[in-house]
């Protein structure tokens, strides 16, 4: 690997422009290409004397070359306006005949120089070449160096090293244009320089830099609005390109290249910071959001006439819409048309999504923020729509396809994640003219099928019992997303009224909702006298309120237990713990009761306790170990945890009674 090396060292050229000393700058030595001994060496250096400024520019020859080179140096403007890239001198030589006869030579109007080889101890037999006497003016000026000889009366001309990173590509003499402003930058941006610059050296290429800046150190943007997986440049507010060292303080977030570009990795923000040497720093803030809308977009089916598919009956046109909005957001608008084909049982279905190796659902989540690496068989995708149809009503089913007699069939209609055929098409539905109907399929069994990239992983949608020659019908998505549930995401549905419960049940109802406590997910369980209950006085007017936190019918659900990573199908005992913060003192018991609960039986926690006591105001640990094996637990008997509280007796039926929080719930068998 080329290193890259900052040199103050003394100039050996013949001519006497070029005897200059006290140059620095990033050169990177080289190995000689395999077809060429002669190449031009990376970058450029300036002259260390401020009131005779220069840059330098040189290339590797062969070892004990005696052939005449020269080193022409002039501005990279001349070339680029001329579309001159490669015959320099020849093609210099025509264009500016005029001027050159003028001048009284090519010398006389170019600096063009001879250049005797000589060995250096960082970059071997080279040539060295140096326009000196630059004034501020041109600090900002692109320059470029060609080293070339003389064979047999044509024109040699040196090589250009190979591109970093690349094996096989040479970079061009564009490649190696330099200002001297960026050469002065790169000398201080060096973390590993090979001779340590003083501080009258940094001094005098600050001075380099200074003319060139628009007024204070600053970039050209202050704060930035990005995308996930989308770029954009930051650079410095000058008149010419400066090297600078670029970070990022969250790479999680947002990633910056050498060269000021910034990558949104995931939703967030973050600030990126560019220095160059001690005394130029700068920042700008970065936040990064999804893109979800224009993924959902790019994902859409639109046309089969590629993807033919024996069941779709329907074209596509997918947009982001700013008009109908979902929670204040864009949402998705898709309008369905009548692609001339008859369909089969009057369903038209379509794919507003799919997934196979040229879009990939990594790549896709990616786009809205999601790491890959947090996705299982137990995550949804959920999503809002709504129907603008007046005379259909809408479905849904996820699915793999497969290919049977050139055409792309249905498998694995999977709303739920379980398989079943077309025969059998399982969908959830969308009523016409609705409002915002969420919709939601667990990932299931098609996990294995999206992660991989293969096959036809699709979300599709049908309009149902509609005619040939149908005229185009619309729908929205809206708050899309991609999540993998936690216990605390499902454990709300379980909380139940206690009111057909035996009397020890009654007088609580808990409404349990998902959402944020102290920074942290948590269940929230609000408790009210329950309504439904016919003889308040045996609770004391309200005084002893117990609310079911958690009931699990006939055995626990499967979903919960892959979310707690339990996969035994068997097991002799199982432990439930979750931690409880509480506005007022709170007590836990856990029940095994039969299902029409004429009989109970009181499980003990770990703390060996019938109850567990929760101090309010701090968060307490609980625990059951419950002694019932699976083939017990799925009998038809009921799992009960409750909680209890002792409140004021003036609380009437209907009213708030107390309120707690639930977190870090989990599950373990054994």
């Amino acid at each position: 690997m080329i290193k890259k090396k900052m040199i103050i060292s003394t100039m050996l050229g013949l001519s006497a422009l070029s005897l200059a000393f006290g140059f620095v700058g990033l050169n990177q030595p080289i190995q000689a290409q395999a077809d060429s001994q002669f190449v031009m060496i990376s970058g450029a250096s300036v002259r260390m004397k401020s009131d005779d400024t220069g840059i330098r520019f040189m290339a590797n020859v062969p070892e004990g070359s005696t052939a005449e080179y020269k080193m022409l140096i002039l501005p990279e403007g001349v070339l680029t306006q001329n579309s001159i890239e490669d015959n320099f001198v020849t093609e210099l030589s025509t264009i500016y005949a005029t001027q050159i006869e003028s001048a009284g030579g090519f010398d006389n109007l170019f600096w063009n120089k001879s250049c005797t080889p000589f060995e250096s101890a960082d970059y071997g037999y080279i040539i060295s070449g140096a326009m000196t006497g630059l004034p501020e003016t041109t600090y900002a000026q692109s320059f470029v160096g060609i080293a070339y000889t003389m064979e047999n009366g044509e024109y040699i001309y040196a090589d250009y090293p190979l591109k970093k990173g690349s094996e096989t590509e040479k970079q061009t003499i564009f490649d190696n244009a330099r200002t001297i402003s960026y050469v002065a930058s790169a000398a201080l941006c060096d973390e590993d320089p090979l001779v340590e610059l003083t501080t009258d050296d940094k001094t005098t290429l600050k001075g380099f830099i200074a003319p060139v800046l628009n007024g204070d150190f600053s970039l050209t943007e202050t704060a930035l609005d990005l995308k996930v997986q989308r770029s954009a440049s930051l650079s410095i507010d000058a008149d010419c390109n400066l090297k600078a060292v670029w970070t990022s303080e969250n790479k999680d977030v947002a990633t910056v290249d050498e060269n000021g570009v910034v990558t949104g990795v995931s939703v967030g923000h973050t600030t990126i910071t560019a220095k160059i040497g001690d005394d130029y720093s700068v920042s700008c803030t970065v936040t990064v959001t999804n893109d979800k809308n224009n993924a959902i977009v790019n994902s859409a089916v639109t046309s089969y006439t590629e993807k033919s598919y024996q069941y779709f009956y329907s074209s596509v046109n997918a947009s982001e819409d700013s008009a109908e909005k979902y929670a204040d957001e864009n949402t998705v608008k898709y309008v369905i048309s009548d692609d001339g084909r008859s369909p089969s049982a009057g369903r038209r279905w379509f794919a507003p999504m799919e997934f196979d190796a040229d879009n990939t659902f990594a790549d896709f989540l990616a786009t809205l923020g999601v790491n890959v690496n947090t996705i299982n068989k137990n995550s949804k995708i959920s999503f809002y729509v709504k129907n603008a149809s007046t005379n259909y009503n809408l479905a849904f089913v996820f699915m793999n396809s497969y290919k049977e007699g050139g055409y792309w069939g249905l498998k694995q209609i999977a709303p739920d994640g379980n398989g079943s055929y077309a025969s059998d098409v399982t969908h959830i539905d969308v009523s016409k003219n609705s409002d915002w109907t969420k919709v939601e399929f667990s990932l299931g069994d098609l996990y294995d099928d999206l992660m991989a990239g293969t096959g036809r992983v699709s979300l599709c949608a049908g309009y149902l019992s509609t005619p040939t020659g149908f005229t185009p019908q619309t729908f929205y998505i809206g708050g899309f997303e991609v999540y993998t549930p936690t216990a605390e995401d499902i454990i709300p549905a379980y909380a139940t009224s206690m009111g057909n419960t035996p009397d020890w049940y009654k007088a609580g109802e808990a409404n349990a909702t998902t959402g944020t406590f102290q920074g942290e997910k948590v269940v929230k369980y609000d408790v009210t006298v329950n309504s439904n209950v016919t003889n308040i006085s045996a609770v004391n007017k309200g005084k002893n309120v117990m609310a079911n936190m958690f009931v699990a019918k006939s055995n626990m659900p499967s979903e919960l237990l892959s979310v707690c990573d339990v996969t035994e199908s068997s097991w002799n005992k199982m432990t439930i713990s979750f931690k409880v913060y509480s506005d007022v003192d709170v007590g836990f018991s856990a029940f095994y009761t039969d299902k029409t609960g004429s009989s109970s039986s009181t499980i003990i926690s770990s703390s060996g306790n019938a109850q567990v006591e929760c101090k309010a105001g701090e968060w307490t640990t609980v625990t059951f170990e419950l002694d019932i094996t699976s083939a017990t637990f799925t009998t038809g008997y009921n799992l009960v945890i409750v909680g209890r509280s002792f409140c004021d007796g003036s609380i009437a039926k209907g009213e708030h009674a107390y309120t707690y929080y639930v977190k870090d719930f989990a599950i373990s068998v054994a």
